[in-house]
């Protein structure tokens, strides 16, 4: 009785496992490579291996998280370069109709802008480069005074 008990547990696991994965995760359309939604990207070099291998890119391109070109969703894909190479002061987002990635430049942000040279496989490591928001980096000054003046407003509609 134990094995069937263990048999449905992990079935049912799996089963749900795939259905969460499919809820955080969906196949966006006009891309030249498949490219998913997330709700997040790898905060560090353990997460960023596990989710790498999800991927299992082919030889050649390597796994990528960044956000779309209007800075409003976070993207996974694997890009046809087998390293993804990212100057200081930059970081990138995914272009729709081109398909490639582009840069922007984040030397304004209030912190964790890159201060050396790094590729797509670490950019955990810049997490300001993922974080977003309102359509803009959290860690853009315009972006940080939108988000409190919202809440600053949110707190006075109770009043």
């Amino acid at each position: 009785m134990d094995h069937l008990k263990r048999l449905c547990f992990v079935v049912f696991g799996s089963f749900l496992s795939s259905f969460i994965l499919l809820y955080e995760c969906r196949k966006l359309e006009g891309y030249k490579f498949p490219v998913y939604s997330t709700k997040s990207c790898p905060m560090n070099e353990t997460e960023w291996g596990s989710r790498s291998s999800v991927f299992n890119c082919q030889s050649g391109s390597s796994y990528a998280c960044f956000p779309n070109e209007n800075i409003t969703e976070l993207l996974e894909f694997c890009y046809p370069f087998e390293v993804i190479s990212i100057h200081e002061d930059i970081c990138l987002f995914l272009v729709k109709d081109r398909s490639e990635v582009d840069s922007y430049n984040c030397q304004h942000f209030v912190q964790g802008c890159p201060t050396g040279f790094y590729t797509g496989a670490t950019v955990y490591k810049y997490p300001s480069c993922v974080l977003i928001g309102n359509g803009c980096f959290l860690a853009e000054p315009s972006c940080q005074r939108f988000v409190i003046q919202m809440s600053c407003n949110n707190d006075n509609a109770g009043s």
